[in-house]
């Protein structure tokens, strides 16, 4: 592993993004932050789950703590292979499942609107935006380190792939980050949410 970290910027590699040991890491990382705290998913429902407390604490402790949650964008259509029009959140999930008919923008959308009053209600500060991207968008940047998954899990639940937690700036990290903040600062592809 110290090969890979020195050389990549790989810090660990947990075996899937559910697990304890990574849920863990992530949640100290969260505690700790001073800079930044962004998440980006589909629905991000289990991160706000699980770690709405650690942010609002964080905040609380640096009130310059840049914290911004990214949806996938449920406004945003696409042309599916038979042409039909399809919303981009409806395109994720028929990734992870291919027999799936349903589309749940509606899902995203509650719970940016939910976790907008949520933070309202405890006085935090923080930007929750919906993204739109061609690439499947899941992970997080917490201070120098970005956590993310790449997308391998189709037809099983998303949270059993490895999960990497990466040094921004290293030679793996810089182009994640980079892409990442050119989305949240982007005018066609990024919207706050409300």
């Amino acid at each position: 592993m110290k090969y890979f970290e020195k050389h990549l910027g790989i810090s660990n590699v947990f075996k899937q993004k559910g697990d304890d040991e990574a849920k863990k890491d992530y949640k100290k990382a969260i505690a700790g932050a001073k800079r930044r705290v962004w998440a980006f998913g589909v629905s991000n429902g289990e991160f706000v789950n699980d770690n709405f407390d650690a942010i609002v604490s964080a905040k609380a402790k640096h009130s310059k703590l840049d914290v911004e949650i990214c949806f996938v964008d449920p406004d945003v259509d696409v042309i599916d292979a038979s042409n039909n029009k399809r919303s981009l959140v409806y395109m994720y999930d028929t990734t992870k499942n291919k027999n799936n008919d349903s589309d749940q923008r509606q899902r995203v959308e509650t719970n940016a609107k939910r976790l907008i009053v949520r933070f309202k209600e405890n006085k935090v500060e923080a930007k929750v935006r919906y993204i739109s991207s061609t690439g499947y968008i899941s992970g997080m940047v917490i201070d120098d380190f970005l956590y993310f998954f790449p997308y391998v899990a189709v037809e099983q639940d998303n949270t059993t792939t490895p999960y990497m937690k990466i040094h921004a700036n290293s030679e793996l990290g810089t182009p994640f980050v980079s892409f990442l903040e050119h989305l949240i600062d982007h005018p066609k592809f990024s919207r706050e949410a409300s």
